[in-house]
């Protein structure tokens, strides 16, 4: 996550944490970091960035249908109303991220063969290297 969306990550420790991010395994630890990260609320930078729908919480939503009934209320009063025409737009709440698959990472038969040599303990330790994170 710190990798993909530094600078998001970066402001929400500030605003929500009051934690400078520069200070990251000095004065907290990136246990602790990444404890906060999977805790951001729903509306932070990072929620929004890996799917723009999370910007809107509830309360938008309701809002916004709010708004769309009204407008419709409105609408259906006037001439084009009576004739069905020229309908109100109603309000889109942002749409979901399509999420894409991932992708199983390609090596070459020598870096198989390496790593199915390599003993456990030094496979654990070395995996998120590998898988990219």
């Amino acid at each position: 996550m710190y990798h993909r969306y530094k600078i998001e990550l970066r402001a929400d420790f500030q605003q929500y944490y009051t934690l400078d991010i520069d200070k990251l395994g000095v004065d907290y630890s990136i246990v602790h970091a990444a404890d906060l990260a999977v805790m951001l609320p729903q509306s932070s930078r990072v929620m929004c960035r890996i799917d723009p729908a999370n910007a809107w919480g509830w309360q938008e939503h309701l809002l916004a249908d709010l708004v769309n009934r009204v407008r419709w209320l409105q609408w259906a009063k006037t001439t084009d109303g009576a004739k069905n025409r020229n309908h109100p737009k109603p309000i889109e709440a942002p749409k979901r991220a399509v999420r894409k698959e991932p992708q199983n990472p390609v090596y070459r038969t020598a870096e198989y063969a390496r790593r199915l040599g390599m003993p456990r303990r030094q496979w654990v330790k070395n995996r998120s290297e590998w898988e990219g994170d």
